[in-house]
């Protein structure tokens, strides 16, 4: 029975894609009860039959059919695709990991440790220095003053420490039965000195102690510098600014206990003393209410002030006014 083709690419397409679909099942080992080409023959067999608005909906759904089915196979590549791609992107990320790990091993293995053992040999130098510091200044400094402190106590005797300490403590015991209270910055040596324990004080010298201490050499170097060959060696024992001796203070009219003790003294002798020529005005007084109105003030006006002597304006105006 003869088939009628409306489009014979349709069913060209349509035989291509089953012989495709039939390729593929076979190298699967699948079976198929049916092909596209006996679909397609059925399908026109059942179309002469029919009317064709009937064959045109078969047409159509076979059309739909053909476009899921190429849909999904489009969707399975792209899947494969996008599977692979990320495969590919995670092997690529391990790689660069990898390199970046090998690259900083190889860095901390070379470059890091040098640094480390820079620092440490620094650091190991450092504490050598100060070591050798430490030894040099016990052995011109601490030594040397532990020596003479040792030698001074030396001389004493326990028993005297111990008597003088029971003195010192018995005559504060007495002072604070005797008085209200004791204050450091109150002070009546004639009825109790709390400092008189610093007359017994073990002291030492240190000017030739200082010179040799190490910690302070860069000092005694800046000291020598600027006070030039010649001058004693060692840091100047005071260097902190000159400032007045306070005993000083009520003896200089300058100062304000100066000019108290001044004034004290005037008015227990009774003397007064003569006015400076620093003290005395000798500009006259004078009011914004009541000023001079004298012909020498008007003429010193006029001409001081104004640099001209006038004009007349009538005659014998000399009677009122001294313009010459």
């Amino acid at each position: 029975m003869p088939i009628k083709v409306f489009n014979p690419s349709i069913l060209d397409e349509m035989l291509e894609a089953d012989e495709a679909d039939q390729r593929r099942l076979n190298s699967r080992g699948g079976n198929r009860t049916g092909s596209l080409a006996d679909m397609s023959m059925s399908n026109s067999n059942s179309m002469s039959l029919h009317d064709p608005a009937e064959a045109m909906a078969e047409k159509q759904r076979f059309r739909r059919d053909m476009r899921e089915q190429e849909f999904q196979r489009g969707m399975e590549k792209l899947h494969k695709q996008v599977v692979r791609k990320i495969e590919e992107g995670k092997a690529k990320s391990d790689q660069k990991t990898h390199e970046m790990v090998s690259a900083y091993q190889s860095l901390e293995a070379t470059f890091v440790k040098g640094c480390y053992e820079m620092v440490d040999h620094k650091a190991t130098s450092e504490r050598q220095k100060y070591k050798k510091l430490y030894e040099e200044w016990c052995t011109n400094v601490f030594d040397k003053i532990q020596g003479r402190v040792n030698r001074r106590v030396d001389k004493m005797a326990a028993k005297d420490i111990e008597d003088q300490k029971r003195h010192m403590f018995q005559e504060f015991l007495d002072t604070t039965n005797r008085k209200d209270g004791i204050y450091r910055d109150i002070i009546i040596e004639s009825d109790y000195d709390p400092l008189a324990w610093r007359k017994e004080t073990v002291t030492y010298g240190t000017g030739k102690i200082n010179q040799d201490d190490p910690v302070k050499r860069e000092l005694n170097a800046i000291s020598q510098d600027r006070a030039g060959p010649g001058a004693p060696k060692g840091i100047p024992r005071h260097r902190s600014r000159e400032v007045l001796d306070v005993k000083m203070w009520d003896k200089i009219e300058a100062t304000p206990h100066g000019k108290a003790a001044e004034m004290f003294a005037a008015q227990t002798s009774g003397a007064t003393k003569p006015t400076s020529k620093t003290q005395t005005l000798s500009v006259p007084r004078v009011s914004h209410y009541e000023r001079p109105a004298t012909h020498a003030t008007a003429t010193h006006e006029l001409h001081g002030y104004y640099g001209t002597k006038g004009r007349k304006t009538v005659d014998n105006a000399t009677d009122s006014f001294a313009i010459d």
